[in-house]
């Protein structure tokens, strides 16, 4: 009733602002019946027409306090006429509350200056919807909820919770304090005469919560610090959560395109629990995650009953995890979800596991279904698993272990006989038992965590930062061209801050060795490429909108920012171009200490999904990579996310060629490309990738003349051709695959998606080995917890 309340009252201005006309349109296009038209009406976001249809308003409120802020797309939360309380003295949850929705209204980010702002009931971050400029409702994924506080070292920016909070005071009833959700577009059927309020988490896109820390105090033992059950491109970064007088720290986990990096979780009954929330469109006893969720750099202090507790959709992947447990607790509980044996997986590398004290009772691991652990470190622990001894007297080393179950038979249809799959591991071509590599006595090395973590983090808040609008003149309006402002900022300073707006460029900007691109917010900060493309489309090849130095110890950073190239172009450029588009969003050829995070990599629509087509408006076909590693390029990438569509056949969402690393990958998300597959390895070395969402009908990746790859977790709604693979290795070695989970639907087969028609899981193979001459083919009818050849 509470987020009903909010969506009524809170939501009349926009949908005032919607025209007589679209209502009309959205309630033809949609089918609604009058009762349907008035549920949807009011949570409805405008359409944007300008500058880029269905995008980012440039607009700046006028009622903003602080317009300095408010020029950059930033809504202070400190000044009028939210005023929220900084001090903590008074109580700040309307304040915060009725920005949170001002800000998400008008395609702001929310900031909160260094300081205490004390909160007494649950602060919604409700995601809602909008519609297509032909009607049609859509997700609003540029109405996301952006939430930023204080990036000044020693500065930080605290939510806390009032002592004895109303609604968090019972241990056995949970109360969530900052709540991230999404309401519903009909779902997969569209069927929308229930109306929008049955959460639709899978349209949960480009939410952040960033730099904020959460603290619950005394009296509310009922307290959950944070729940985002997010989707393509939302993301918690750099939170520490203090759950000492509360219940959990976070609750459900993005997945799917989001992922969660550099959070600590000090006490409560459980640190991160991955369930779901039955009035947040999942149940409460089930799995609370989108496919393959994966957290970096995590560390859970002092829980009492469970610092992780996991029931999710394909593999839970965690890296660079530090956990400090109490004696007789399991430190990690994998309960299977159902009957579904391709979720609720686990994947656990370069982690540290420490019991505070020695017990017969000290359990590392709890676990229902298939696991697969790598260079993890545990002290003080009898039992590694129920069946497996540790080192009650020291460390014990995790080498390498599989744990792989045999699956309850996999009723895929009513009218066929239950499939019988096995989760076995393959090494150099042969299935074999179970991996046990253990060493006793043998410490973690110090950085075995922090290696895993960024190493610089700009930000606007930087005094170093340079604004483009403000110190280089840069318009950001789509009209001007911006290459020379934004080129001659880069030259100049290290920091580079682009505020809220589309930067068009007409030719390559490129980057120094320590370079720090930034902006507000992937979806609200974009370098844009588009008609006419001049320096482009002029080109004997096709060039990229980002360059890098090729530069082997850089310090290169890309951030919070949107690279964007537009399609739509007039029948002269088509010619010119011969068809093509003449650019690519990022050519990366840095390593060291450079990193990308929270970047969108976007192919889009100019004027949007129209009624009809515009007279003299075609598309050009992209056929180079949109992003492309070479060289050095190396570092750490963190939420790579992007949609295909149908694409050519030598497209791909990635290309990483003739690069020797090392690089990783947080979370790696690439789909619906139908070309021959979504990314490439060729001739390249050392790159690890942790944790992969996808959904096509053709293959994920092609490893070819390469070693030293490793990927960790893969799932999603995905189908290979028939005969071919997922996965496809061509004369490579010394790589690893774990945690194969997709999310196999045989109901589906045999109907169309985009130019393909998907292929019954009985077709497809999970990986190939394609070495010369001889191919080796994963059984159709397995999903080994690890893949391996060679010495990965």
């Amino acid at each position: 009733m509470r987020i009903l309340f909010f969506i009524t009252i809170l939501s009349v201005l926009s949908a005032n602002s919607i025209p007589p006309e679209d209502i009309s349109l959205i309630k033809k296009k949609n089918n609604l019946s009058d009762n349907a038209m008035n549920l949807y009406l009011p949570v409805l976001h405008p359409i944007v027409k300008e500058p880029i249809a269905e995008g980012v308003s440039l607009l700046v409120p006028h009622e903003l306090g602080n317009q300095k802020l408010a020029k950059n797309g930033i809504l202070d939360i400190t000044a009028s006429p939210f005023s929220a309380d900084a001090s903590g003295k008074k109580d700040s949850t309307k304040a915060i509350q009725d920005a949170v929705n001002f800000a998400r209204d008008r395609q702001m980010a929310l900031y909160f200056p260094p300081g205490k702002y004390v909160v007494s009931d649950t602060i919604d971050c409700l995601q809602k919807l909008t519609y297509r400029g032909n009607g049609a409702i859509s997700g609003a994924d540029v109405y996301p909820v952006v939430m930023i506080g204080s990036a000044i070292p020693g500065k930080r920016s605290v939510i806390y919770l009032a002592p004895k909070s109303r609604g968090f005071t019972d241990a056995n009833i949970r109360k969530i304090i900052v709540h991230f959700n999404s309401l519903s577009n009909g779902g997969a059927k569209r069927d929308r005469e229930a109306g929008p309020e049955k959460m639709q988490v899978n349209i949960s896109y480009n939410n952040l919560f960033t730099d904020i820390d959460i603290v619950i105090g005394e009296g509310n033992p009922g307290a959950v610090g944070i729940r985002m059950h997010g989707a393509e491109g939302s993301s918690i970064q750099s939170v520490t959560i203090d759950a000492t007088h509360g219940h959990t720290g976070m609750l459900s986990l993005a997945g799917g395109g989001g992922s969660h990096h550099n959070i600590t979780v000090i006490g409560g009954r459980i640190g991160i629990d991955t369930r779901g929330w039955d009035a947040g469109g999942t149940k409460s006893d089930g799995a609370g995650t989108q496919p393959t969720p994966t957290m970096a750099h995590v560390k859970l202090f002092g829980q009492t009953e469970a610092p992780l507790f996991i029931i999710c959709r394909g593999p839970f992947v965690g890296v660079g995890m530090h956990i400090k447990v109490k004696p007789f607790l399991s430190a990690v509980i994998l309960k299977k979800a159902g009957d579904q044996f391709f979720n609720s997986t686990l994947c656990l590398v370069d982690s540290v596991i420490e019991f505070e004290k020695f017990s017969a009772n000290n359990t590392f691991l709890s676990y229902e279904n298939g696991c697969y652990l790598r260079n993890v470190f545990i002290k003080n622990c009898e039992n590694l698993t129920e069946n497996i001894r540790g080192n009650s007297g020291g460390w014990i080393k995790i080498k390498e272990l599989t744990l792989a179950v045999t699956p309850a038979p996999f009723k895929a249809l009513p009218d066929r006989e239950p499939f019988l799959f096995d989760q076995n591991p393959v090494v150099d071509g042969k299935r074999t038992e179970n991996i046990i590599f253990l060493e006793k006595d043998t410490e973690p090395p110090a950085d075995i965590v922090s290696r895993h973590l960024w190493k610089h983090d700009p930000s606007w808040q930087d005094e170093k930062a340079a604004n483009v609008k403000d110190q280089y003149g840069a318009k950001g309006d789509t009209k001007a061209d911006d290459t020379k402002a934004l080129q001659k900022a880069i030259d100049e300073n290290e920091i580079v801050f682009l505020p809220k707006g589309y930067y068009r460029i007409t030719d390559t900007l490129k980057l120094k060795p320590h370079t720090k691109l930034i902006g507000i917010a992937q979806n609200l900060s974009y370098i844009i490429a588009m008609d006419p493309f001049t320096g482009f489309a002029g080109s004997k090849e096709i060039k990229p909108m980002v360059e890098t130095s090729d530069a082997k110890d850089a310090a290169t950073v890309i951030s919070r920012l949107g690279i964007f190239i537009g399609q739509e172009v007039s029948p002269d450029t088509v010619q010119a171009a011969g068809g093509i588009i003449p650019c690519y969003t990022l050519k990366w050829q840095c390593g060291g200490d450079s990193s990308v995070r929270m970047a969108w990599f976007k192919r889009g629509r100019i004027f949007g999904f129209p009624q009809k087509k515009r007279e003299g408006i075609e598309s050009l076909k992209f056929v180079h990579p949109l992003v492309l590693i070479t060289g050095n390029g190396g570092g750490k990438w963190y939420n790579f996310f992007n949609h295909g569509a149908e694409l050519h056949e030598d497209y791909r969402h990635m290309l990483i060629t003739n690069c020797q690393g090392p690089i990783a990958f947080y979370h790696y998300h690439a789909q619906d490309n139908d070309g021959y597959c979504q990314s490439e390895i060729a001739d390249s070395a050392n790159i690890d990738i942790y944790g992969v969402k996808v959904e096509y009908e053709t293959r994920f990746i092609r490893v070819r003349n390469s070693r030293q790859v490793r990927i960790f977790g893969h799932a999603g709604v995905a189908y290979a051709l028939e005969g071919t693979a997922h996965f496809i290795f061509e004369n490579s070695t010394d790589y690893l695959v774990s945690n194969i989970n997709d999310q196999l639907n045989l109901a589906a087969a045999g109907t169309k998606h985009l130019t393909q028609i998907r292929t019954s899981f009985e077709l497809f193979y999970p990986l190939q080995d394609i070495s010369g001459k001889n191919v080796f083919s994963v059984p159709s009818l397995s999903r080994p917890i690890v893949i391996k050849k060679g010495n990965p």
